[in-house]
Parts: structure tokens; sequence; C-alpha cells
């Protein structure tokens, strides 16, 4: 328990006279006129002239410091407090009541964690006379803080299609999910609607109701301080990103007619023959985006449930991969299967085109880009990062 001492301060002129006039006016019954003296039970006067000094108690600091777990509490030695105003270092109230007895003041929340508490408290001394007191105190850190990680990051220039994501490093329970979310702005120029989606217990996009329009700049601001998410778990510090949408590539994959037709702002720019999934191995349905390039990945079939040894199996080196799934599907350059491109699907469900039109895709992809297979052999997978975003109905993503 600490005391913090003060130095007593003097009654105003005003005040003082006050006291006078309530004095004489007392010894028109026989009391003493000098508020240090006072008669007791008995009648006979004591004299208060000397007393104690008041002290103020942060009940539990130890060196500077208590437990954000508890509410913060406050004693009185040789006073009674009359008003107390504690303020956080943003300038919040911290609230409270005075005990009976007003030897004891008690906040009615908890703390803040790593937060400092600053507080003046007015007290009236033995002697009858006003004492102001001020204490400073800080509580301790949280065992556990919620942090993000936001992408797009600041100064990169995304596709269309790009959700805003954000990966928190610990799961956040289901009942503050929605309190979470609220901490969470995504304002653009020009301004779409758009709303969050929990993936997981750690995972959330958010994205428009449509494709971005091209151009647009948006700004992601997270701001978790001072949020309890729950148990020892709490938010800190403000996080932002700044980022913009490049021009609109929107790519239709049409799994029946084996062509990739590419647009660039609402125009085509190219019409490539591709082979999709064979029937054994069809491609998923449904938008994809461009997650990631690769001008050079080793595809593995074992890593798909297929040993190398099998007659469907392979591991080779494959040029300008653009990955449009986290189930295994690219667009990439197969010159094995130039003869069935534009006419027959062969692949094991990624779109394959020749060499050179898979690095000129390559070349014009970035993050964000939209490739909407038509009439894949296999239901769109909701689960999977690279095609949830734009298959979850608008209802349901708006609603969970």
């Amino acid at each position: 328990m600490t005391f913090v001492q003060g130095d007593i301060r003097r009654l105003t002129a005003t005040a003082a006279v006050l006291v006078v006039v309530a004095a004489s006016a007392a010894s028109c019954t026989g009391s003493s006129a000098d508020p240090s003296r006072r008669a007791d039970k008995s009648g006979r006067t004591k004299d208060f002239s000397h007393a104690k000094p008041v002290q103020l108690a942060v009940i539990g600091d130890r060196a500077g410091t208590v437990s954000w777990k508890r509410p913060l509490a406050l004693s009185a030695v040789h006073g009674r407090l009359l008003a107390v105003t504690v303020r956080d270092g943003f300038g919040h109230v911290l609230r409270g009541t005075i005990a009976p007895g007003a030897r004891r003041w008690t906040s009615a929340p908890k703390l803040v964690p790593s937060t400092t508490y600053a507080g003046t408290v007015r007290l009236r001394n033995g002697a009858g006379k006003l004492v102001a007191r001020h204490f400073s105190t800080q509580a301790s850190g949280a065992s556990e803080y919620l942090d993000p990680l936001i992408s797009p990051g600041d100064g990169t220039v995304v596709g269309v299609g790009m959700p805003v994501i954000v990966q928190f490093n610990r799961d956040v329970p289901l009942d503050r999910r929605a309190a979470v979310a609220k901490r969470m702005k995504v304002t653009s120029k020009p301004s779409v609607k758009g709303a969050w989606h929990w993936f997981d217990a750690t995972t959330l996009h958010w994205r428009p109701k449509t494709y971005w329009p091209a151009h647009t700049n948006v700004h992601v601001d997270v701001n978790l301080d001072r949020l309890h998410v729950g148990g020892d778990l709490w938010g800190r510090g403000r996080h932002t990103s700044d980022y913009s949408i490049g021009d609109s590539h929107v790519s239709v994959v049409d799994v029946n007619r084996h062509t990739m037709t590419v647009k660039n702002n609402g125009h085509v720019v190219r019409t490539l023959p591709m082979s999709a999934g064979r029937a054994r191995y069809p491609t998923h349905a449904g938008v994809h985006l461009a997650l990631e390039r690769n001008a050079d990945v080793v595809m593995d079939s074992a890593t798909i449930g297929i040993p190398r040894n099998n007659p469907n199996g392979y591991y080779e080196h494959v040029a300008w991969d653009v990955r449009i799934s986290y189930s295994g599907e690219f667009v990439h350059a197969a010159p094995w299967s130039t003869a069935e491109q534009g006419s027959a699907n062969v692949s094991h469900g990624c779109v394959n085109l020749s060499t050179d039109n898979a690095r000129w895709f390559y070349g014009f992809t970035r993050r964000g880009d939209v490739i909407d297979v038509v009439d894949g052999g296999q239901a769109t997978d909701v689960s999977d990062p690279g095609t949830a975003d734009w298959n979850i109905p608008w209802l349901r993503w708006a609603n969970s």
C-alpha cells in the first residue's frame, strides 16, 4: 500500500468568512467558535488544532503499479473523502464511488493494462480543513495481446477482386468477434459498400458487394486500443494500411469452349486457347483470384494424393505460374499439352497454356486479379481462400 503525501490547501478568503459566520451562529447556542476545539459527547472540549496529517493510500500499489484485473481502490487515513477525480492518459474519466464512512473510493470498471491513471482527491482532515492529494499509478500489462496483420500492405497495387485480409495472432472468441469487427473500418475513394466476414477464429476478410472499381484508393483502420477481447487477452495499438486498386483484369475460363478470355478494363485483350482439368481431375468452378506468381514451381503429384510412380503422377519444374487457389490450381505453361489446348481438357485441374501465352499472362497479372471459371467440372470450394471470397452469396457473407 503506497501513501501519497501533499500540502494542505488553505481555504480561500470567502470560505474563511463562511466558517466564521457559521461559528458565530453556533456560539449563540453555547458552542465553541473555534473550529479546532469541539465538544465530545460528555460536553468536554478537545483540541483538534494539531490534527494528524492526511494520507492517501493507493491499495495494492507496488512500485507505482497496480493489477489491471482489479478495480482501482483508494483509502484515506486521518481524513474523509469528499471528491475523487481520476483520468487515464487518454483523458477518459474512471468512474467510481465513495463508500459509506468516506474512507474508501473504488472504481466501477476494471483497469486497462499498461495504462497510467492520475487523480486528484479532496478530503477533510481531523481539524475540519480541506486537503488535496494527488496520485499517479500504472496498471500492469496483460499477459496476452491481440495483434493484427493487414493485407494488402501499404503502397501496394492489387486487382479488383482482392479482399482486405486481417489475420490475428490469437483466437478471437465467438462472442467477441462482433466487438472486434466494430473496431475495424474500410474506407475508399470512390466509396463502395462492403462487409466483413469471419472465416475462422483468427481470420476475417472485407470485400465490396461487387468488384472494386479500377483505380480505387483504399484505407484500412484497425484500432484495438483499450479493447478487452476476453480473459487475459486485450487488443492494443492502431494499425492502418493504404493501398490502391489497379486496372480491372477479369479473365473468363470457359471449360467447355477450352478458351480463356482476358479483359482489361472491360475490353477483351486476348482470347487464349487452354486446357482445363480432365474428367477425373476437374477444375473447380467459380471465381478464383490470382494469389501469387512464380516464374518456376516444382509440381509434385504426391501433394494432391497421386503417387509419383502412378501413370497419372508427375514431378517436374513448371514455368510461368499464377496460383489461383490453395488447393493446387494454377494458370501455367504446359508445352506438353499444346496440341489439346483449345480442343480438350487433359490437365490435373490447372489451366494449361502454351509457353508464350503463359509468359504473357504472367506479366499481365497482379495479385487480386479475377479468373472466373465457367462450367468447371467440380463444385466451388468456399473453404479455399482462393475461391471463397466471391463465391459466398452476399447476404450470407454480410451476416456472418
